[in-house]
């Protein structure tokens, strides 16, 4: 688990700790030892500082005559002016930034108006879904409003022009979602809430269908293999089959599921990621937490096979396409590299970032795959970048920066109707597959 760092304020029973993921500035109880960050989720260890105490020295015993005390005398207008000042710097800054805030145009949610300000990106990754029948895919997550009472709510936006189609109704706050498993199945988008429940919406309009009890967090989502129905593993390792209809539920035995950790023989990850599933076994449907949504993917680096140059982090295939393998360069610095493969024998092979190569920093998880290209966000000195290679020659597409104020916590990518999206915390960035110019943005930058 990381640490978060941590500032003390002798006198105050609250520290201040900084979120080791997001940077976030979090307010804890000074006893306290572990910290979930109320923006990103992400959990981590307080480690105290050592406070510095000072012993009182009892004055020596005063055996002469009395003797005047010395009063301070404290001028009132000294101690205001700071406590004035910081209100009015404080006031002049909200002033300044909502001012700022209505007038960024927020392709896909419109312009601000209103105090109430606007909704923002909130789910990791989106859902990849038809959502309005037109043969096109289109993007449904979680947005989030923070200046209206932090309103959470599912939206939908058209994958081609990232115009929304619909904006659910207020279903809790950032903290109520924050851990909501979002899938779609059917008809409807299901939520998976951190409280136990199956709540589900009409997928073309996202309107409330139904909601039930489940007593337990959702883990794993599987097709059924009838349609109509999806199977769900939940904390307490037990498995139901839900009707996607009405949310009627069943237990059911479990099923024989295809992770990434390639924990089944038969599933190692060069071969499950290179072949057809083996009859019964159940691959997971893609959820707002899956990490490379729409691929095969495996990361068990222990299992993962031997290439030569690099090493290996990450398997990933759509559909039946060619094996994408991505890591790090080996031997040497570790620079980020991609490559495809053919069984263990590499077809080709080239380092993910064109700017500053040797000291950019790579998540494997950001890379996603389409038809004739895979594209991977990198970490660059002046901030994230996103690149594109050809599948067929490893020939780079292009290379381009992410827009972004001062820093952008990149959650994952995805391809939808010739876009790739970059999902960050506050926004989308969709970009042209083929040449890399800027297409949309959901949120602002």
């Amino acid at each position: 688990m990381p640490r978060a760092r941590l500032g003390y304020c002798e006198g105050v029973r609250a520290i201040h700790v900084r979120c080791p993921n997001c940077g976030a500035s979090l307010d804890v109880d000074d006893h306290a030892t572990s910290v979930t960050c109320q923006y990103c989720g992400t959990s981590s260890r307080v480690q105290p500082r050592s406070r510095i105490f000072q012993v009182p020295r009892p004055l020596p015993p005063d055996t002469g005559p009395p003797r005047p005390v010395a009063r301070q005398q404290v001028n009132r207008s000294l101690v205001l002016l700071p406590l004035v000042m910081t209100v009015g710097i404080g006031g002049l800054v909200a002033f300044t930034t909502m001012r700022a805030i209505k007038q960024v145009p927020i392709p896909g949610l419109g312009g601000i108006g209103g105090a109430r300000g606007a909704d923002t990106w909130s789910t990791a990754v989106p859902l990849v879904v038809d959502v309005d029948g037109d043969g096109h895919d289109d993007l449904v997550g979680l947005t989030r409003n923070v200046l209206d009472g932090d309103r959470a709510q599912l939206a939908a936006f058209r994958g081609s022009d990232g115009r929304a189609l619909w904006t659910g109704a207020r279903i809790g706050t950032y903290s109520d979602t924050i851990q909501a498993v979002v899938f779609a199945a059917g008809g409807v988008v299901v939520m998976g809430t951190p409280s136990g429940e199956l709540k589900a919406f009409d997928r073309a309009t996202g309107a409330p269908r139904w909601t039930v009890p489940l007593g337990e967090r959702v883990e794993q989502v599987c097709d059924d293999g009838e349609a109509g129905a999806i199977q769900l593993g939940t904390a307490d390792e037990r498995w139901h089959r839900v009707n996607v209809a009405d949310g009627s539920r069943v237990e059911r035995k479990p099923p024989v599921v295809l992770d990434r950790h390639g924990r089944d023989k038969r599933l190692q990850p060069l071969a499950w990621v290179n072949a057809e599933l083996p009859p019964g076994v159940c691959l997971p449907l893609p959820t707002s937490a899956t990490e490379v949504p729409g691929l095969a993917s495996a990361d068990h680096w222990s299992r993962l096979p031997e290439v030569d140059g690099i090493n290996l982090r990450r398997l990933a295939r759509r559909g039946a396409g060619p094996v994408v393998a991505v890591g790090q360069k080996r031997p040497g610095t570790a620079v980020p590299t991609i490559a495809v493969l053919d069984g263990k024998a590499v077809r080709w092979k080239a380092v993910i970032p064109e700017v500053d190569p040797l000291n950019a920093r790579f998540d494997d998880k950001h890379l996603t795959v389409g038809d004739d290209a895979a594209f991977a966000v990198y970490e660059g000195k002046d901030g994230p970048r996103l690149t594109g290679f050809a599948l067929a020659d490893g020939r780079r597409l292009w290379d381009r920066a992410l827009a972004k104020r001062s820093s952008l916590v990149v959650t994952g990518v995805v391809m939808v109707d010739g876009k790739v999206v970059v999902s960050a915390w506050g926004n989308l960035q969709a970009f042209d597959a083929a040449s890399g110019a800027p297409a949309y943005m959901v949120g602002a930058p």
